[in-house]
Order: structure tokens, then C-alpha cells, then sequence
């Protein structure tokens, strides 16, 4: 239990007028509590107000949290299936001081994370409330890493790396997507990553579909294959792209991945504290512009990492969000040439005092 970061959250909740916090199930729980709970249909919520933290459970995880929370001062209130969430959940609320909030009551509900169905409990237990985003508090907190996060983040970065090493020994002509996939499969979870959120690898004309799905395609000689995949590890993400070639691949796609690579190197050079996302954007855009492959880069350049794969701050377009040390995040320009193929190289960064420290260390060249 990371009471640190509720005395934070508290304090945004104050800051913007919120009376109670609701989360749920999901990376806001694994962020305060250290609690990775898949409650399925049935009602988790972690209740939290100026002037108290409460648990409304089913009976089945009760014990789980109560060795969690243990000294922390949260109370936990438990249902059975027969009784419903219901009454736990007006229990909670009048435990953390909020006993029946009026019509009108200020609750942060996580815009993104939070059920129609939990949503509706709150309401008709309210009698109406005025909502405000959660997870914008949230993400207020989990923006900047501290060093324990960083940690985290290099450890599932060298588990990645070593997935796209694992790749670069099973890419050969003659063998399946499936094959490789496999291969990078089983190194990763050899490394210690916790899971495999996923694991794309497309071959030739596939790899122009920049989320297409791993198949029974066999990979052909002097063709690029498109690696994209992710590892956990201690609850943080690692993210990596990289474009290998089956043999010597010639012509155009070369072309395509010079000015793919040279984006991707000018973005990680870039990268620094005061430049916004929108600026480092344009810095791995304008590269493959001036290459005439604009109309190629169809996606931003980047988004955040963490407790989520994706996360803030994004590398985009409109993005006025400045970069500061600590903030974690991917750099993965690419270009695609429909029924041809794709390239993308993609590395996780986190922003330090002068500039940027790169945590991916697998080598850039085809």
C-alpha cells in the first residue's frame, strides 16, 4: 500500500474540489494499493476522502487486502454474493465521512477505467452527483517516475530487448509469423517478465498494417519483418519495434527504413526536458517529410509508459504538454506502404535533468 501517493491524491482532490475518489480494479488500484484484482462481474472499489480510505470487496478477495492494507488505517468492507455491493458500499461511504452525499456531491470516477454498472451504484446510492475525472487526477501522480519506477521500467526494457534478440535468431526465410512469435515468447518469459501483453510480428506486405495480428504467413527472403512487442515486469511496461530483415531487402522498403531509422535517432537526441510533445513530434515528422514519405506516417510518434502501456505523456500533435524529468515514454516513428510492407523502430525513454536516458538497448540496424 502506497500511502505516499494517496496523501498525493488527496491533495489534487482538494486542489479541484473533490469530495471523494472512487477507483477501480485496474493501473490507478496497482498504483496506490499494489493490487493487481480482477474481480470479473462482481463490484471492487477502493473509496477514498479527506478524511478516510475504505474497501468495498467481495468476500472472496477480503483477505487479500487485509494483508495489503495492514496498518494503513483502511477499512474493508466485504459482501457475500447472495447480499450484493450495495450495502458495503453505503457502509464505506459512511466510514471515510461521506455518509449519503447529497445531491450534488463532487466524485472523481475514472473516465476510463470505471463500469457503467459501478457508475449506476454510486448515482442511485447519491441520489445524483456531480462527476469529475479521476483518472485526470491520476495521471497528475503517475506522469513523473520516481527512481523505484525507473528501475522498473529499465528491468522491462532489458526483458524486451532481450525478446528482439530472440527474434533476430529465429527470422530466416521459411519459417512462420508464429514461429518467431514463439521465440520471443519464451525468451521474455524466461528473462522474468511477469506477461507477454503482446507480441505482433508481420512479415512483408503484412507489416503495412501497424496493428495486425500474428499469423501462419511464412516469412519470405529479402523481405522486412515488423517486431512489435511488450513485456510487464513488477507491474511496469516495456515496448519495443523493431524491423528485421530476411536476408538483404533492396529497393524501396530500404529507402523507407533509412528515413525511419534517422527519424527514430533525431527523436531520441531531441528528447529533452522543456520541449513538448507536440515539438518532438514534429522533430521525427519533419525527418521523414523531407524524405517524401509524409503521407506515411500515419500514427504520433509516441505515448507514455508505466502501470499502462499507454500512457501520458503522448508525442503528438497538439500535445502542449512539456516534457520534465522523470516523465517515461516511447519514441516509434514509422512509414507503411499499403500491400508492400512497413517499418517501425520504436525505443523507451525517460526524461532525465539534460536530456534523455534510452532504456531499449537493442541495436537499430535491419
Amino acid at each position: 500500500m502506497e500511502l505516499g501517493r494517496v496523501v498525493k491524491l488527496r491533495g489534487a482532490m482538494e486542489e479541484k474540489g473533490v469530495e471523494i475518489a472512487l477507483i477501480s480494479p485496474g493501473p490507478n488500484l496497482r498504483y496506490l494499493a499494489g493490487l493487481d484484482i480482477d474481480p470479473h462481474e462482481r463490484t471492487f472499489l477502493m473509496a477514498v476522502s479527506e478524511g478516510g480510505l475504505a474497501f468495498v470487496l467481495p468476500k472472496l478477495e477480503e483477505e487479500k487486502v487485509l494483508n495489503k492494507t495492514a496498518g494503513t488505517g483502511a477499512q474493508v468492507f466485504a459482501y457475500k454474493d447472495e447480499d450484493g455491493p450495495m450495502g458495503a458500499l453505503e457502509d464505506a461511504f459512511a466510514a471515510i465521512g461521506a455518509a449519503a452525499p447529497c445531491p450534488g456531491a463532487v466524485i472523481g470516477t475514472e473516465y476510463l477505467h470505471m463500469r457503467v454498472k459501478e457508475y449506476e451504484m454510486v448515482r442511485a446510492l447519491t441520489s445524483g452527483f456531480a462527476s469529475r475525472d479521476a483518472d485526470g487526477l491520476m495521471m497528475g501522480l503517475r506522469i513523473i517516475k520516481d527512481e523505484h519506477e525507473a528501475q522498473m521500467l529499465r528491468k522491462a526494457a532489458g526483458i524486451v530487448d532481450i525478446g528482439i534478440e530472440a527474434a533476430r535468431d529465429a527470422i530466416r526465410p521459411g519459417v512462420t509469423e508464429r514461429y518467431v512469435a514463439a521465440a520471443i515468447e519464451r525468451a521474455m518469459m524466461d528473462a522474468g517478465a511477469d506477461s507477454v501483453p503482446f507480441n505482433s510480428v508481420l512479415s512483408g506486405p503484412k507489416a503495412a498494417l501497424p496493428h495486425g495480428s500474428t499469423g501462419d504467413r511464412v516469412i519470405e527472403d529479402k523481405e522486412f519483418v515488423l517486431c512489435d512487442i511488450g513485456a510487464c515486469c513488477g507491474g511496469y511496461y516495456g515496448d519495443i519495434t523493431r524491423t528485421i530483415a530476411a536476408g538483404r531487402p533492396g529497393g524501396e522498403m530500404s529507402a523507407v527504413y533509412d528515413a525511419v531509422a534517422e527519424a527514430n535517432e533525431a527523436g531520441r537526441k531531441e528528447a529533452r526536458p522543456g520541449i513538448t510533445g507536440e515539438e518532438l513530434d514534429r522533430v521525427c515528422r519533419d525527418v521523414i517529410a523531407k524524405r517524401g514519405l509524409a503521407d506515411l506516417f500515419i500514427h504520433r510518434t509516441g505515448h507514455g509508459l508505466g502501470v499502462e502501456i499507454h500512457e501520458e505523456p503522448y508525442i503528438v500533435k497538439g500535445s502542449d504538454t512539456t516534457l520534465l524529468p522523470g516523465m517515461a515514454f516511447t519514441i516509434e516513428p514509422g512509414a507503411y506502404i499499403p500491400g508492400v510492407g512497413g517499418v517501425r523502430i520504436e525505443d523507451d525513454v525517460v526524461i532525465t535533468p539534460y536530456g534523455a536516458e534510452v532504456l531499449t538497448k537493442s541495436h537499430r540496424r535491419p
